[in-house]
Order: structure tokens, then sequence, then C-alpha cells
């Protein structure tokens, strides 16, 4: 992707019901729509608004995706949500290891997660909160098995995450930098970009899209109120 076409993931996590989802996406659906033509637009709703967002999203540039999946492909897991269904609702990508979930998730079940997306050419986000080896295992297991297909990487400091403060820019070249030097081995074959999460609004978004290494925003909160949504990317 080049600085030319950012990325913004919309995660609307469980702020908004079913109806309001919708609402959320009628509403957004005409702005955001040519906003995708120039910038690369992924709006992740709730499960259970994700056929609606098929039905009105599906004739646009803007893509959709799932806020999580199942590590299963088939099976007596109640409750989850494989990635064959999601690939059946048209959803193009999928996050994976959200610092909201990862306490209760291990790095070997993230791993299965993003093979699970590969296998039906869903493009798995992958969150991480620091750039260690432990937070980076799931990407280079899953690397592994899947060499020259493509994935995202969002860093989300926990310090930044819903608390209103963003990382220095330093502090993020920093980290992106390290990433990379970490997964430099798979770099020939394999196909990633860097996103960074964690109180992501139009003032906080500004310094950080001049960091060459950035390729684009997963933005929370704030993306559930369109006309802030709009205003990240049009900063």
């Amino acid at each position: 992707m080049t600085k030319a076409k950012v990325l913004y993931v919309a995660n609307t996590k469980a702020y908004l019901s079913f109806k309001q989802a919708c609402s959320w996406l009628d509403e957004s659906r005409e702005k955001l729509t040519d906003l995708a033509k120039h910038s690369t637009v992924v709006v992740c709703p709730p499960f259970v608004s994700l056929d609606y967002a098929h039905q009105e999203l599906a004739s646009t540039h803007i893509a959709w995706g799932a806020q999580n999946c199942s590590a299963h492909q088939s099976g007596p897991y109640t409750g989850q949500i494989t990635a064959h269904s999601l690939s059946e609702l048209g959803c193009t990508y999928c996050l994976v290891g959200h610092s909201e979930t990862r306490s209760f998730t291990a790095p070997q079940e993230v791993a299965e997660k993003i093979s699970q997306l590969l296998a039906y050419q869903i493009t798995p986000i992958v969150c991480i909160s620091s750039a260690t080896s432990l937070e980076l295992e799931p990407i280079t297991q899953a690397l592994e098995k899947n060499h020259s297909l493509p994935f995202l990487i969002a860093y989300e400091p926990l310090e930044a995450v819903g608390s209103g403060k963003v990382v220095t820019v330093s502090h993020l070249q920093d980290t992106l930098q390290n990433i990379k030097r970490q997964l430099s081995e798979y770099q020939q074959d394999t196909h990633y970009h860097l996103l960074y999460g964690g109180s992501v609004t139009a003032t906080t978004v500004k310094p950080l899209k001049a960091i060459a290494d950035l390729d684009g925003f997963l933005v929370g909160k704030a993306c559930t109120k369109v006309a802030e949504f709009r205003a990240i990317i049009e900063a």
C-alpha cells in the first residue's frame, strides 16, 4: 500500500446494537463510499449486522470484516463464528488477538485463527500491544505455514486504548521498525502492512500520518460517529 492509499479500519466494538449498527451503515454508506475511492476503508460491525453490511456495501468500494473468528473450521463449538461463515457473508478482513480479547486467548489459538482466515482468503488484522517476540508469536507461527499470503498488523499499546492518549511519534516509529526487524526473515515471502490503534481521533491522527512505515489506522469508539470517522480519514 502506498502512502496515498492509507487503510482505515472502523472497529465499532460493542458500542452499537444491531439496529444502531444498521443505522450507522445507512448513514455512513454514501459519505464513506466517496472517501473509499482514495483510501482503503474497512468497517467491522457487530456479528449480528454483518449480513446487513453485506447487503448495503456490496456495490461500494467499502470493505467489511468481523471483529473476531473461531480457531476451528467447524464442529461442536457453541457460539463461535467460523471463517467459512464469514467468507459466505463477504467478509474480506477480520480482527484477531485484539487487546480486549487477548487476556483469554492463547498465542496458539490466535495463530490458528489466522490460519483459518487465510484458508478462506480473508485478510487477518492481527492486533498486538507490543513488539515482543511473545506478542508476535501468533504471526510467526502462522507465517511458518502461510508465507505468501497477506495480513495486517495493528499495534495498539495498552496505555493508549480507550485512554484518550496516543504514543509519541518517535515511540511509534521505533516500535514499527522493531516489528519489521523481527519479521525480517519472512520479508521476501510475505506481504503485510502496519496499522496503529489506540485513541485515534481527527486530532491525534494528524502527526502520525507522516510516519513512513505506518500504512493505516485501527479506529475504535471514534468511528461510531460518522462525522468523526470521516474527519479522521480527511485529516
